[in-house]
């Protein structure tokens, strides 16, 4: 099970791999989280955060996506998510989340 890691890529951007379960999601949480504040907070307007490389995906890292969803609308940030994994996707429609990452999902 690879681990999740988070990469700052630039300017208003950030890239998350390795796998987003109920046994990763928690380590990245209280690991990145001064880390994801930090780079939120130095983002401008908006942040783009990066999905290709998440492998397996559960109702953990939607609540680490809320978690930070939440902090960008704090921030007045505008986030976006590109290359989303059907994991998620197939989440967010069963828990009747689809409506909150609407406006957030983009297709790169």
């Amino acid at each position: 099970m690879p681990q999740p890691m988070f990469k700052n890529t630039g300017q208003g951007t950030a890239e998350l791999s390795g796998d987003l379960t109920l046994h990763t999601v928690a380590a990245l949480a209280s690991e990145g989280d001064a880390d994801i504040q930090n780079v939120v907070q130095n983002a401008g307007t908006t942040w783009q955060l990066d999905l290709q490389h998440v492998g397996r995906f559960s109702s953990a890292g939607v609540a680490l996506l809320l978690g930070w969803l939440r902090l960008c609308t704090t921030g007045n940030i505008t986030m976006s998510v590109i290359n989303v994994p059907t994991d998620m996707r197939g989440i967010l429609s069963v828990c009747d989340l689809d409506s909150v990452f609407e406006p957030v999902i983009t297709d790169a």
